[in-house]
């Protein structure tokens, strides 16, 4: 498994964006408007978040939507008070994008495209972790104080979750065909 870290002393290129979001997508009685994207481990990116300083009064760091981000932000939460042992996630989104921030402490995310794997170690509130749809993710091993800041794409809809892993392969397998044929 790949296990990268985004920190501090790093500096990350903003990524290049190559999704076309359709922000009209009807959930309603279980339709879906959209094909299932086949998205892959390395469409998961580091984004730099503009950071502003000066020696008098600090520092301000800018979260915007495009072009600074891949997508709209319709929803913001954060993730506290998680106990080391504990996991978040342990889910992919069928359409959401998302952005995780690590605003307090460490954590790390665990990626998986349904055919490979990455950990991503997160610990700078200047960089952003871009989760596009169809990528499993859980985050783990989170150190005392921790904050995760979480930017999402669109608003809680439980029909966008797979949160089983079965399905989720399942639908990767239903993808990787598609594009296979196009």
């Amino acid at each position: 498994m790949q296990r990268l870290f985004f920190n501090k002393s790093k500096n990350l290129s903003i990524i290049n964006i190559r999704f076309k979001l359709n922000f009209n997508t009807d959930y309603k009685n279980g339709n879906r408007k959209n094909v299932i994207p086949n998205t892959k481990i390395q469409d998961c990116q580091a984004i730099d978040l503009s950071t502003i300083s000066s020696k008098d009064l600090g520092k301000l760091t800018v979260i915007e939507g495009p072009p600074n981000i891949p997508f709209h932000i319709k929803r913001v939460f954060y993730l506290h008070d998680i106990p080391p042992e504990k996991s978040r996630g342990s889910h992919a989104h069928k359409e959401l994008h998302q952005l995780l921030i690590c605003i307090n402490g460490s954590f790390d995310v665990a990626l998986d495209d349904g055919s490979s794997k990455k950990i991503v170690h997160l610990n700078a509130l200047t960089v952003g972790l871009h989760i596009p749809p169809m990528i499993w993710a859980e985050e783990l091993n989170f150190k005392p104080n921790t904050i995760c800041l979480v930017l999402a794409s669109d608003f809680y809809d439980e029909l966008d979750y797979y949160r089983n892993y079965d399905d989720f392969l399942a639908a990767k397998l239903i993808a990787r065909s598609i594009d296979s044929h196009i």
